[in-house]
């Protein structure tokens, strides 16, 4: 099943729930929720499988994002070494934001 991205979400604090709703949510959960925590409700749209063409396509521009990035990696003075760590480090900085 694929989803269309675009959705409605809503942001709940458990402790503020009535306890009626409180009770839906932890049978739906299947487990006690605390009230420092905070429920998350997204609904999203159920959307046709893409089309083979548009998989296809969208392979062909991933391909072309590695062959450039290979094209750039030849073309720095970096070695490979380098070039991982920098991208370890990246990867890190969105993880982490360190």
């Amino acid at each position: 099943m694929w989803y269309n991205l675009d959705m409605d979400k809503l942001l709940h604090n458990v402790g503020d729930l009535s306890n009626p709703d409180r009770s839906a949510v932890e049978n739906i959960m299947g487990h006690p929720l605390r009230d420092d925590q905070q429920l998350y409700i997204v609904v999203l749209d159920s959307a046709a499988e893409p089309a083979a063409t548009e998989r296809m396509s969208a392979w062909d521009d991933l391909q072309a994002i590695i062959a450039d990035a290979k094209g750039n990696v030849r073309q720095s003075a970096e070695s490979s070494e380098e070039i991982d760590r920098l991208i370890d480090e990246a990867c890190s900085d969105v993880r982490y934001g360190t």
